[in-house]
């Protein structure tokens, strides 16, 4: 059995050990939006670098 004057630093141990993990779920969460949101600028950005360059090459000729 545990103290109780051992309780407040094995509580803040837990602490400790809980927040990581969701900061852990928060993590991957933020990952997988930066994802999506890397995959839809990437996806804006090479339509309008085509659109762009057909836009020169036909206003070029």
């Amino acid at each position: 059995m545990q103290k109780p004057s051992e309780l407040p630093p094995l509580s803040a141990f837990n602490a400790g050990r809980v927040l990581p993990l969701q900061s852990k779920r928060v993590a991957h969460i933020s990952y997988f939006v930066l994802c999506l949101c890397a995959i839809q600028v990437e996806q804006w950005i090479l339509f309008t670098l085509i659109y762009f360059r057909v836009n020169f090459f036909l206003g070029g000729k």
